[in-house]
């Protein structure tokens, strides 16, 4: 016979270990369950379950709820009859077996009976279960009725043939009764399948709260017509009486109680401004304030206590949370506020201001019969104790509220100022967050008094799309955490490891249905991210008005990203095509999407310029993993990491100041990595793909552009499409570049309309030939193409021209008989400047064009990379001169032959031409050559006969290192060359 004392499994004054999670060769052991059963004395055998085993209850009990009256606050207005018939359909899923309800029979060998009885050492929701030749579970209630179902479940789960129950006496209850999650719903809509899943874990693991924070400054979430104007116009992001009605009833169904809240007076602009009467201080303190309801103002009050009213009648539980967070001190000195308490006789001081409106709202409350809590920072507002506090301060604070007379809800766990139970998903790295593991190792304030429970908060700030799942993902083990401390306070029998193996073993809640994975293998991406198209949030999912902050659009997907100023990297810089976005070197910079994981399969491709070197930084991350540009002491290198793994990393750093192209894919044999097409280094290791956000708490300091993300490994040749694409029509260079024309119609018609990826606006010049257009690409270019789409004043004849300096042009392509619409003309050809030519106009009008747009590549890929040469004529003229992108810099050799200048590209790269600047002293005689190692050379062209000015050498070879080598001079200097460049 064993017992437990004191939370101890006791035989013969010998402390037993506990039984493993994960194989049980018969009936499980109480103690692996979660949470932790208070109290097991364990029996000498087992209980089999059988078909022919009924789930009775006594005569009398099948509609009562409580034998305790009146009933308890937290429990649900739920019958005997409901535990019993909801035990029995989890048994037939957990157990497979399928047991009659009756009422009122005489239990028999393998009956379980349910039994409300008056036992005052149980509480409200705690139980005892006696397993002998039946299986007699006793209660005060039908919530510990519940609770004890959980447990019966979770041992049939732990077996390994799910049908047996160890004998002996369990007695539990919890040592907190109000055990809670807050999830904030008013920043990011939740879905209601999604509060049902959270709702059936909580369950599950019997925790018995759900505090709903419903609205926030960017929204309310709940719909009324007498209210319409504050919640969101789409009836898909905001909760309807019906709905509500429907979650209530799925809450009590598993024991758990809804928290409504409304959170006013701050936090309110969608309250205060949304129903088209202004209700806010900011034209009484400040346009700063309209995030502050006038709580001053007794008209404005009672219409919030009205709102209050509303909504409460939708709820049938107890309580009702009224906010009361973060109510700016600094009003205390707007001269409207000032006035205000100067001309009350009975207030005084600021703070007396917001006692009066929560007992206002406690008061209204209260004659609805329900109990009102709300946010308490601090001490300082300190309204009727009526008022439940829940303490959002440091544990002096809670335990301050609890010696003035206040029944207190706590957040925090620790004796810092701000160490709560409180998560934030989208701030990676926030000291503020409990981590995982903090929660398991506290230990909770004494039980009992004014202690009534614990509470974790989940805030969405910063985070106002994004998807359920990776909330839920981040929560989860906290939520365990939280479930086995609130109800077994006593000291842990087992490591934080072990306890996460009791958890996995137990699984998931009867009813719980997996997330889809279901994945199409299109080819296409699922999320993208160009930067070009602004975000404008929509009063479908929010009040526009309050969502100020700084974000980028999924223009294929809904992962919008959003952040606040102070986190935001900037937008609107120049990218491979249009905008990027920039990020600070290791830095706290991100644009948070809330994407939940994905497991390989997955494909993530970006267009990344390093701008700063840096170590240990983020292109993209999620609490789970990252994307790194510069991998934790690898010298730099790319990489990814799991978090609390591994740091892995590629042979491969991305250089500074140029725009290369990379693309992670991973599957089962690994992550590869490409860059510009091709294939530069395979690792063994994966993570799942992060989309937690784009940049992290240490982001790389550069720019980001086209960021594209698949569920599906492209392959080698999907992958070189894609980049190859950015030169053959995905990417417009020439959109928003400086532009240039001969002359303009008027000054409704100018140059940069053919440029701004507007097709309703045109460039148009005067009725005279010739007349031209000309943009600057900003760099050297390897042009595909050009596309031009006419106005119906259209160029019959013209030139495509190209130049190094905007100078001396160079035709390209000739056009003759051309007759109007799209043109597409392609281009073999390098240039910084793009001009078209027109010589014959193909109407009396003079040119007009929607648009002109060019592609190609969008990098010379020699431009800043490491050069050597064989010689040089003096200090003057080094090798790196010319990869400089300076026209007017140059490399020169000493006067003989052969001479040599090689670039390292710093990667293996399918190369197709190289492009040769001749200074006056220029070869005759020369090799291209390209290699692996920079050692061992194969020649990919030959040219004789040169004759300097410009050379561009198509060739068809792969290489790291690109060599020109002069065997014959074209005269009696050196070699030397302005430029080398390389696509």
């Amino acid at each position: 016979m064993a017992a437990i004392v004191g939370g101890a499994v006791v035989v013969a004054a010998t402390l037993l270990p506990m039984s493993a999670p994960t194989a049980h060769a018969a009936a499980a052991d109480p103690l692996d369950i979660v949470p932790r059963v208070q109290s097991w004395t364990a029996g000498s055998g087992s209980f089999a379950l059988h078909q022919s085993g009924r789930i009775v209850i006594p005569a009398g009990e099948a509609t009562d709820v409580s034998v305790i009256s009146p009933r308890p606050a937290l429990v649900v207005d739920r019958s005997v009859q409901h535990v019993a018939d909801s035990f029995a359909a989890d048994l037939a899923e957990v157990g497979g077996v399928t047991l009659a309800v009756t009422v009122g029979a005489t239990p028999v060998p393998g009956d379980i009976v349910l039994d409300l009885a008056t036992d005052t050492g149980l509480g409200d929701s705690g139980y005892r279960v006696t397993t002998a030749d039946t299986v007699t579970v006793e209660a005060q209630t039908s919530s510990g009725l519940f609770n004890a179902t959980r447990t019966l479940l979770q041992l049939l789960r732990l077996n390994t043939g799910a049908d047996e129950f160890a004998r002996g006496v369990i007695v539990d209850q919890p040592s907190l009764s109000y055990r809670a999650i807050s999830v904030d719903v008013g920043r990011r809509y939740w879905e209601i399948d999604t509060l049902k899943a959270l709702i059936r874990d909580m369950s599950w693991q019997k925790l018995n709260v759900l505090q709903l924070h419903f609205n926030e400054s960017e929204a309310v979430r709940l719909y009324s017509e007498a209210y319409a104007g504050i919640a969101p116009s789409s009836p898909s992001e905001r909760y309807s009486q019906a709905q509500i009605d429907d979650l209530e009833r799925f809450a009590n169904d598993h024991n758990v109680t809804l928290v409504p809240e409304i959170d006013l007076p701050a936090h309110a602009t969608a309250v205060a401004l949304g129903t088209g009467t202004d209700r806010s201080l900011r034209s009484q303190c400040g346009s700063q304030y309209n995030w502050v309801l006038d709580y001053t103002d007794a008209g404005k009050r009672q219409w919030a206590v009205d709102l209050i009213g509303e909504f409460a009648a939708w709820f049938d539980g107890p309580y009702f949370h009224i906010g009361n967070d973060e109510v700016p001190h600094e009003l205390a000195s707007c001269d409207y506020v000032e006035a205000a308490i100067a001309s009350d006789p009975a207030i005084d001081t600021f703070e007396q201001l917001q006692e009066r409106f929560a007992n206002q709202q406690a008061d209204a409350l209260a004659e609805n019969g329900k109990r009102a809590m709300m946010w308490a920072n601090g001490s300082n507002v300190l309204p009727d104790t009526d008022i439940i506090l829940v303490n959002f301060g440091s544990l002096a604070n809670a335990d301050n509220l609890r010696s003035l007379g206040y029944d207190v809800v706590n957040t925090a766990y620790n004796t810092g100022s701000y160490t709560r139970f409180f998560l934030i998903p989208a701030m990676f790295g926030d000291s503020r967050h409990v981590a995982k593991g903090n929660i398991y190792s506290w230990t909770p304030a004494t039980p009992g008094g004014h202690n009534l429970g614990q509470q974790l908060a989940v805030w969405a700030d910063e985070l106002f799309y994004g998807e359920d799942r990776y909330f839920m993902d981040e929560l989860a083990p906290r939520r365990s955490e939280l479930a086995e401390r609130t109800w077994n306070s006593t000291p842990t029998l087992d490591t934080l490891a072990q306890f996460r193996e009791r958890v996995a073993a137990i699984g998931d809640a009867p009813g719980t249905i997996a997330p889809s994975n279901a994945r199409t293998d299109d080819g296409q991406p699922s999320h993208r991210y160009d930067f070009d198209t602004a975000f404008t949030p929509s009063s479908d999912t929010h009040y526009a008005t309050a969502m100020t902050h700084p974000g980028v659009t999924d223009s294929i997907g809904e992962l919008h990203g959003t952040a606040y100023t102070g986190s935001a990297p900037t937008r609107d810089v120049a990218g491979v095509d249009g905008a990027a976005i920039r990020f600070t070197a290791a830095a706290n910079r991100r644009f948070s999407l809330g994407g939940a994981d994905v497991a390989p399969p997955w494909t993530a491709a970006m267009w990344v310029n390093r701008e700063t070197a840096s170590t240990d930084t983020q292109l993209l991350r999620s609490w789970n993993g990252a994307i790194k540009a510069e991998q934790h002491n690898t010298g730099a290198r790319l990489g990814i990491t799991k978090f609390g793994v591994g740091d892995y990393s590629f042979d491969y750093t991305l250089p500074l100041n140029e725009w290369v192209h990379i693309a992670l894919v991973a599957d089962s044999q690994g992550t590869r990595l490409y860059v510009d097409g091709q294939q530069v280094g395979q690792i063994a290791q994966t993570i799942a793909l992060p989309q937690g956000a784009l940049g992290g708490n240490r982001s790389f300091g550069g720019r980001l552009d086209d960021v594209l993300l698949y569920d599906e490994a492209l392959s080698s040749s999907a992958v070189a499409t894609l980049h190859d694409g950015y030169g053959t029509g995905a990417t417009d260079l020439a959109q928003g570049r400086p532009v240039t024309a001969s002359s303009q119609e008027t000054a409704a018609f100018p140059a940069s309309n053919a440029v701004d990826g507007n097709a309703t606006t045109r460039w148009s010049s005067l009725r005279s030939d010739p007349q031209w257009i000309a943009v600057d690409l900003g760099a050297q270019t390897q042009l595909s193409s050009v596309r031009l789409e006419w106005e119906a004043a259209y160029g019959r004849d013209y030139q495509v021209q190209v130049s190094g300096d905007g100078t001396t042009w160079t035709t390209a392509e000739t056009v003759n008989g051309g007759n109007g619409g799209v043109d597409t003309v392609s281009l073999n050809v390098v240039g910084r400047h793009l001009r078209i030519l027109g010589t014959a106009r193909g109407t009396n009008y003079g040119y007009s064009l929607f648009s002109l747009s060019a592609y190609g590549s969008p990098a010379n890929l020699a431009h800043g990379k490491s050069a050597s040469a064989s010689s040089q004529e003096t200090a003057a003229f080094p090798a790196s001169n010319a990869v400089d992108g300076n026209a007017t810099t140059r490399w020169s050799s000493l006067r003989s032959d052969p001479q040599w200048i090689a670039v390292d590209l710093g990667v293996p790269r399918q190369l197709s031409s190289v492009r040769l600047e001749w200074e006056g002293a220029y070869a005759r005689d020369y090799q291209v050559q390209v290699s692996d190692d920079g050692t061992t050379w194969s020649t990919a062209a030959s040219v004789i006969g040169g004759d300097g000015g410009v050379d561009v050498v198509a060739v068809n070879a792969t290489g790291r290192h690109v060599r020109v080598l002069g065997t014959a001079r074209g005269t009696s200097y050196g070699y030397s060359l302005w430029e080398i460049s390389v696509s």
